[in-house]
């Protein structure tokens, strides 16, 4: 089993000593609110998805207003702690997939 949550990747690497290759075996998804499941549970539960117009380079967040009227826009749209924005359907359940080595 391999579990993920957040915007950073993991992964699965095989080492091919005799051609000193690298072979990627699986590459988690980074959740990122823009995704199509993420985005609609997001909404559903009040958030508001910003997604930056193409080719500005910026990345897709979920804004929220935390206690004090700060607005905050969190990258993910699963993470661990991020207590604030749970509210708002960013939630800490990893995705966890199957991988047979």
């Amino acid at each position: 089993y391999i579990a993920n949550a957040g915007d950073s990747r993991s992964f699965i690497a095989s080492y091919i000593k005799p051609t000193k290759q690298v072979v990627i075996e699986y590459a988690s998804r980074e959740d990122k609110p823009h995704l199509e499941d993420e985005k609609k549970r997001v909404e559903e539960m009040g958030g508001r998805v910003y997604v930056p117009p193409e080719g500005s380079g910026g990345t897709s967040r979920v804004m929220y207003i935390d206690g004090n009227g700060n607005q905050y826009g969190l990258a993910m749209s699963r993470s661990l702690g991020d207590w604030e924005a749970g509210r708002l359907g960013v939630i800490p359940d990893p995705i966890v997939d199957v991988v047979k080595i």
